[in-house]
């Protein structure tokens, strides 16, 4: 918005040439001459007010972004400052040792933890290596709260969903079979649920019968310990107390000295637990490394497979008589940089959850980053084609210099590009 008002500024009082200077279509040989000598003097005219509206807007944006980032920075600060939330009462444990799950891990550490900070603890939570077992267990967690949501409805007398199949005919029959099809939605295993409740509990036999207790008994007996977990303070003036005293030192548990005390700047719904025992630096800087990787291809494929038809067709375009490709080409430009944002999006994402963090903000840092990167490389890929098939037209269409050379013979990528011609193609094709 600054810069349009930064440059109805310039055309208004300084020379209306700028209103239209880049925008004069193209037409016949002779128009195309007489437009490439009057957007080239008008160009070194008034270049002066392009350098300066660059200056402008780079020392702008420049201070306003810092300026935002502090403002933003001091905003959170002040919100915190003025709130106590549940991370103000906790403390990350870190370089705990692996230990199995069959000990009373949990219980343990909150008694060493007391006895030698010397304050109460609401409890202590510890992070699990289960990355492994993620399917099992979270499937078992899902049958656990259909058991507890089953009793809940029993107990109160609550009459359970109605899951049945709605009578439809025709195409809406169709389009419903369709629906459930193409979102994975097993109706049947719902009816047999709903028809099969147990009389005496109100618990859907399909939940029971899918419930092994035995076997995830099996899975957590076989699960061992990360090297963090958190420990909850009753108090944020206890918590500040146990880590000024345990500063440095640390504390001792089961035979492992120094492990240490943190604070946590995240909050407990962005804590990702499945990540506590895939998450060593050396594990995450692999990832990552291989996550460029990923992006580089995503890259490779897309210009394959989407840009390449594209500068295929704009090169081999038969550019005699003055005749250019329809607008439909200008529009298919965009919808493959559309395409080709989408992929980045997704690329992305998915690389970042397969980094491993423990909490969701550094996940969210990374897709920034890596997002950025990508769009980087697209940037670069777009200007390299766009100056690419922008030259082929100039050339296709007969295009000139200021000075009557022609367009195909100039060897030079610095001369070549700022011709007025080039220029202005390349100009339309950024602004598309």
């Amino acid at each position: 918005l600054v810069l349009a008002f930064v440059w109805i500024g310039f055309a208004t009082f300084v020379d209306n040439d700028l209103w239209i200077l880049g925008t004069r279509k193209f037409g016949t040989p002779r128009m195309n001459c007489i437009l490439v000598a009057w957007g080239y003097e008008t160009q070194q005219r008034l270049m002066w007010t392009k350098v300066l509206v660059l200056w402008i807007v780079y020392v702008f944006s420049f201070l306003f972004w810092m300026a935002y980032g502090v403002f933003q920075m001091r905003s959170f600060q002040e919100v915190d400052f003025q709130n106590k939330t549940m991370k103000d009462f906790v403390l990350m444990i870190v370089g705990m040792p692996t230990l199995p799950g069959t000990t009373r891990v949990e219980e343990d550490l909150k008694e060493a933890l007391e006895r030698q900070c010397g304050q109460q603890l609401v409890g202590v939570s510890v992070g699990w290596d289960w990355k492994a077992y993620e399917s099992e267990v979270r499937a078992a967690v899902k049958d656990d709260m259909d058991v507890q949501e089953a009793l809940f409805k029993s107990s109160r007398n609550l009459l359970p969903p109605d899951t049945t199949e709605p009578v439809l005919s025709g195409v809406h029959k169709f389009f419903y079979k369709l629906e459930q099809k193409v979102l994975m939605l097993n109706i049947e295993d719902q009816e047999t649920a709903s028809g099969n409740e147990s009389t005496e509990r109100g618990i859907p036999e399909t939940v029971a019968t899918r419930s092994n207790k035995k076997s995830i008994d099996d899975i957590l007996d076989e699960l061992t310990t990360s090297p963090g977990a958190f420990a909850v303070f009753e108090t944020q003036e206890a918590r500040d107390a146990a880590l000024e005293r345990l500063a440095g030192t640390g504390f001792s548990y089961e035979g492992t000295d120094g492990i240490q005390l943190e604070e946590c700047d995240a909050e407990p719904d962005t804590v990702q637990w499945v990540n506590f025992g895939q998450s060593t630096v050396t594990e995450k800087a692999i990832r990552i490394a291989i996550g460029f990787g990923a992006i580089l291809l995503a890259c490779a494929f897309w210009a394959i497979v989407f840009y390449a038809p594209y500068a295929y067709y704009v090169l081999t375009f038969n550019y005699s008589n003055g005749r250019q490709p329809g607008p439909i080409v200008g529009l298919s430009f965009s919808m493959i940089v559309v395409v080709g944002n989408q992929i980045m999006y997704e690329v992305c994402a998915r690389i970042s959850d397969a980094v491993g963090f423990r909490f969701k903000d550094n996940r969210e840092a990374c897709y920034m980053i890596l997002y950025t990167i990508a769009c980087c490389f697209n940037v670069a890929l777009d200007f390299v084609t766009t100056y690419f098939t922008s030259a082929a037209v100039m050339e296709g269409l007969g295009f000139r210099t200021y000075f009557g050379q022609h367009l195909s013979e100039i060897e030079s990528f610095t001369t070549k590009f700022e011709t007025y011609g080039m220029q202005r193609a390349l100009a339309e094709n950024t602004y598309r």
